[in-house]
């Protein structure tokens, strides 16, 4: 069996398109044809089946895809220790702003070997920026958020993409602010009452819609006044500077809200639940320091308050 012939066909499988994936793969369109059509009569499997507007993966397409991509990812692993790679410590993450995900980050560095290489890459940006990295194989592992009731959308994209999903947690979003605010000690705390306050929000909160971005309406609570801020540590410094502002926030670790001299208070109206998904491309085997990064956050997310 060719070789070539497998990565040519996850190529067209991740692209949906020969013409596409042959541009990508710098080979003309019907070579790459040709070569699929061989792959295909040579297992006897028809891989894709062919529409106007490109191609789609069959069942039993999908079902050789994903044994051709462990294949293809087994003998990449041969040729980097070849080359003296396997002693390179690699690991990338893309991640949303959450304090148990960096603090488990924090952790699992600490137990690198720093008499090794190593290369490490860890960006916390949007749902959108997370999906994209991941299927761009600029990162090899990303945590996407959503809102629970999104479930089924956010699911049937992430397989649509072809990516492999797993729950990392489910919690619902709290109001951080000051403890001066003069709403820290009303109980209970509602959606009516945050609308008379500033609200500070990620400067760049989006998820993915099917047909575009649009602002992440499950940070947001609809007050005429906020503030976008980029960056996580400004966010904070800014509740405890300024009484009347507020963040829909997840729960903050305990060591954080003292550092901040900030609550965090449950808005009874305000509680749809909202996942963190661990997503990687199909085909991706998760090392030995992804299952290490792995154990930190679950015993980080076990441990906030």
């Amino acid at each position: 069996m060719n070789l070539q012939h497998l990565k040519y066909a996850v190529k067209v499988a991740e692209y949906h398109s020969i013409n596409k994936a042959a541009e990508v793969l710098y080979i003309s369109q019907p070579n790459l044809s040709r070569a699929i059509r061989e792959l295909e009569q040579e297992t006897g499997v028809t891989i894709f089946q062919r529409t106007p507007q490109g191609v789609t993966v069959t069942f039993a397409g999908e079902e050789l895809l994903s044994h051709a991509r462990i294949i293809l990812e087994e003998l990449e692993q041969i040729r980097r220790m070849a080359e003296g790679e396997a002693t390179l410590q690699r690991f990338s993450l893309c991640v949303p702003r959450a304090g148990y995900i960096s603090n488990a980050f924090t952790r699992f560095l600490s137990q690198l070997d720093s008499e090794r290489k190593m290369l490490v890459d860890y960006k916390e940006t949007s749902a959108i920026g997370a999906l994209q990295n991941v299927l761009d194989g600029g990162f090899h592992l990303g945590i996407l958020r959503y809102q629970k009731a999104m479930e089924p959308y956010f699911q049937a994209l992430l397989r649509e993409q072809g990516l492999n999903v797993r729950q990392v947690c489910q919690f619902s979003y709290l109001a951080a602010m000051s403890r001066d605010n003069p709403l820290s000690r009303k109980r209970p705390l509602l959606f009516e009452d945050l609308k008379h306050l500033t609200e500070i929000t990620h400067g760049d909160s989006y998820i993915l819609s099917a047909a575009r971005q649009v602002p992440d309406q499950e940070t947001q609570v609809g007050t005429d006044r906020k503030i976008h801020v980029y960056d996580s540590m400004g966010q904070l410094a800014m509740l405890r500077q300024i009484p009347n502002t507020f963040m829909m926030v997840y729960p903050l670790e305990q060591e954080i809200l003292e550092r901040y001299d900030l609550v965090q208070i449950p808005v009874e109206d305000f509680s749809e639940p909202c996942c963190d998904v661990l997503i990687s491309k199909q085909g991706y085997r998760l090392s030995a320091l992804d299952k290490l990064f792995l154990k930190e956050l679950d015993t980080a997310r076990g441990s906030r308050a």
